[in-house]
């Protein structure tokens, strides 16, 4: 199982670092498999006491995203998540924008050239910290930014597609644009299932007829048809080695 590690800086009073961790069972079968979270009631009361907050993170798709849905769908907090939230910006696009042709975009780079240059970039709650620093320092303000709200329901759909990525048959810009157009495993399914020959080449052809803001081609798409010729076993979809997981917001 892996181990969560989210944290949210919303201002110097108002720092939530939360915990879900998969619970291991005894030999003697005492404790069941579940999650043990912490922190993770607190953080949505401070959400729900907002309207519609937008959390901010750092090269949000290289995050892991499919750890933070499926924790809360299994601590039955998805539903309350997905209704306080407005969505999710990526910051490191911005700050690209604000000051292009650097070196690196790396979190630390930018802190040796435009803060304190002390970041361990180990520590989630700094990175955070560092986020928003950033943002302030380089005047760039995501919240007033016009670029399109990544939805809770897109990073649904990206976890979703994660084996189509975990088995390169998708490059990850390709599972991005499919996951901000809504697009989710099940859905190339029943596109494969009605044509399986060309069903998938005729369906890429129509999403990049459609093109949408701050998402790329659909490219090669066809080639998720070995995935679905002969999908994983069930033991070999859920296996998986113990790891730790970290995100960092801002808000």
């Amino acid at each position: 199982g892996r181990i969560l590690h989210l944290v949210a800086v919303a201002d110097e009073t108002n720092v939530f670092s939360i915990m879900i961790q998969p619970l291991i069972p005894s030999p003697s079968g005492d404790v069941k498999s579940g999650l043990c979270e912490i922190g993770l009631e607190n953080f949505l009361r401070y959400l729900l006491s907002l309207h519609q907050p937008i959390l901010v993170g750092y090269d949000l798709w290289s995050m892991d995203i499919p750890v933070l849905v499926n924790a809360l769908k299994a601590t039955k907090k998805e539903e309350v998540f997905e209704a306080a939230v407005f969505g999710f910006l990526d910051a490191q696009p911005l700050i690209k924008e604000r000051i292009p042709d650097l070196p690196s975009y790396t979190l630390k780079s930018l802190d040796r050239v435009y803060l304190w240059g002390q970041l361990d970039d180990c520590q989630v709650i700094d990175c955070a910290k560092t986020v928003k620093d950033l943002c302030t320092v380089l005047d760039v303000n995501p919240g007033m930014d016009r670029r399109p709200v990544v939805t809770y329901a897109s990073l649904q759909s990206y976890g979703s597609l994660q084996p189509l990525l975990t088995r390169r048959l998708l490059s990850r810009c390709t599972v991005q644009s499919l996951a901000l157009r809504g697009v989710c495993l099940s859905t190339l399914l029943s596109v494969y299932r009605k044509d399986p020959v060309r069903g998938l080449e005729k369906f890429s052809r129509y999403l990049n007829s459609r093109q949408i803001r701050g998402g790329g081609k659909v490219r090669r798409l066809r080639k998720a048809r070995i995935y679905f010729d002969a999908p994983p076993s069930t033991s070999q979809a859920s296996a998986s080695s113990a790891a730790k997981s970290e995100m960092c917001f801002c808000h």
